[in-house]
């Protein structure tokens, strides 16, 4: 199995947080990973590539992070995308 079946790509998480309106510094303190990670994750090629060097524990922050924010990251065979629950997104 490939890292992209496992976790967003590097597009999706951009999305995330510019859906969000946050920043990248933000992003980074938020969910207790080094900026350099978010960096890193935002702009990799492909998860396969640009995952390979960042711990699974990082990623599952980055993840956690935005899911508790209402970001829900969806793929298939054809689509990849993300949505944001407003009713989350409101309450915090």
């Amino acid at each position: 199995m490939t890292a992209q079946h496992l976790f967003p790509t590097a597009m999706q998480m951009a999305a995330a947080r510019a859906l969000l309106g946050l920043t990248q510094k933000e992003v980074a303190k938020g969910s207790g990973v080094a900026l350099s990670t978010v960096k890193r994750v935002e702009s990799a090629r492909d998860a396969d590539e640009g995952f390979a060097n960042i711990r699974v524990s990082s990623l599952k922050r980055l993840l956690g992070f935005y899911e508790a924010r209402g970001i829900e990251f969806t793929h298939s065979a054809n689509r990849i995308g993300l949505s944001l629950d407003v009713a989350s997104e409101v309450s915090k």
